[in-house]
């Protein structure tokens, strides 16, 4: 016992012994000159006492994780109130004390107190003075503030993660989002499998895997993609970005765009890594209404012309390359401007809707319906033989003269059809197409002319 007080008031650093209770027991020399205090006015005292009020976060919390066993040590930095109030940065330091008849022993773990008869009583907290002077440190502070409120006011989840799994950092946005406090760690990153260097230092290489809490906040999807693609990404240019997606307490989920950065201290290891999530489901919701605005009728809600021209370009293609027999039809209403003229083109409107319809409930799955423009309508037919085409073309007809439009009675179609056949541009197949039907016009109109 006499040994390790006179190691405790030599020793080089600033030193406080602390009870189980939280409050300072003992202190050396060093810790009174660096607080310009007298020893005998720190005993009694918390270490939050020492610490400038708004900058404790969670030094005394920490400690007791240590005194609980919860923790076998720590280290973080404080600002340490000085009696004439210029306060400084220090970095504190705890690790775990017990002792037994004869010796003293720091950082022990419970297995061997029960064993030994050991007692615990507390921590050793030690005090290392940083290097800046107190106003480049609160100078620094007063930045970092800055910067946390700036990272608090955006709407974007922004984490910061250690490579063993703890969270440095996790902004308001995120904390709300997953329905979290102060004291969780939901978002983390944690090694695997790792690579040490000579030292057991941890390798700037070293594997890493999403932790189970983070691994839950992803679909299977994007945790493949987390996994597979981002960090190994990460890990060996710094940086990577995409579309992920996440799911918040209710298992809702979220698109987003996410940058992973791998941050390396001055000797090459992994220090830790940052993620910022944007939230783009609104931006996904725009570009889905510009992509229906620009492929789809408005009138009718059927792909437009320009749809039309991409599905038969593939068509073509597939056809090219596999050979397989693929339909096509073209068509329109028999004399459409005596039926605007007469009814009006709210009427005519209607019956273009009203012939869509007729027309869809004909068709399969795979089939391809659009408004050419006016009153002329396209068909692509998948899989559909000469047989095939001229039948269903037959079958339209017929379904659209028995059947009645409303306010306007009974209308009629003219139907061209034909086949993609080898070395076919889209060109050839809609003029050829085009032909058939201008000669079913020409030829009474309500048929169906087929253009082999």
């Amino acid at each position: 016992m006499k040994e390790y007080q006179a190691i405790f008031e030599q020793a080089p650093v600033a030193l406080a012994e602390i009870d189980t209770n939280g409050q300072i027991q003992q202190v050396n020399a060093r810790l009174a000159e660096m607080l310009g205090r007298e020893a005998a006015e720190l005993i009694g005292k918390t270490l939050g006492e020492l610490t400038r009020s708004d900058a404790t976060d969670g030094l005394e919390e920490r400690v007791q994780e240590i005194i609980s066993g919860k923790r076998q040590s720590w280290t973080g930095r404080y600002l340490l109130h000085r009696l004439n109030n210029s306060p400084h940065w220090v970095e504190i330091s705890a690790t775990r004390l017990t002792y037994g008849r004869d010796q003293i022993h720091a950082n022990a773990s419970e297995s061997k107190e029960s064993q030994s008869g050991n007692q615990l009583t507390g921590a050793v907290v030690s005090f290392q003075k940083l290097d800046a002077t107190p106003e480049e440190q609160l100078d620094l502070e007063d930045n970092l503030r800055r910067l946390v409120t700036i990272l608090d006011s955006t709407p974007d989840i922004v984490a910061m993660n250690t490579p063993e799994g703890e969270t440095l950092y996790l902004n308001a946005s995120g904390k709300r989002y997953f329905d979290i406090h102060d004291d969780q760690s939901q978002l983390s990153l944690e090694g695997q499998n790792r690579q040490c260097d000579p030292d057991g230092s941890q390798s700037p290489r070293e594997q890493l895997q999403v932790a189970p809490p983070l691994a839950q906040a992803y679909p299977d999807w994007a945790l493949k993609k987390i996994t597979g693609q981002a960090l190994p990404t990460a890990l060996r240019d710094g940086y990577w970005q995409g579309e992920t997606a996440i799911r918040d307490q209710q298992n809702n989920e979220t698109p987003v765009s996410q940058v992973l950065i791998a941050h390396y201290n001055e000797s090459g290891r992994l220090s830790h890594i940052s993620t910022i999530l944007r939230d783009v489901t609104e931006q996904k919701r725009l570009e889905k209404a510009l992509a229906y605005e620009a492929t789809t009728d408005h009138l009718t809600g059927i792909f437009n012309r320009q749809r039309f021209d991409t599905e038969l370009d593939q068509a073509i293609s597939r056809h090219n390359r596999y050979g397989n027999e693929i339909g096509l039809i073209m068509f329109d209403i028999d004399h459409f401007k005596v039926l605007n003229d007469t009814y009006g083109h709210d009427a005519g409107d209607r019956v273009l809707i009203e012939l869509t319809v007729r027309v869809t409930e004909n068709l399969r799955d795979p089939d391809v319906l659009a408004r050419w423009g006016g009153e002329e309508f396209v068909i692509i037919l998948p899989e559909t033989d000469a047989t095939g085409t001229q039948s269903l073309a037959e079958r339209l007809r017929l379904d659209v003269a028995e059947h009645p439009f409303t306010g306007v009675g009974h209308i009629t179609i003219s139907l061209g059809a034909t086949q993609i056949f080898d070395n076919d541009t889209p060109n050839s197949a809609l003029k050829r197409v085009d032909n058939a039907l201008y000669k079913a016009k020409r030829s009474g109109r309500n048929m169906v002319i087929y253009y082999p």
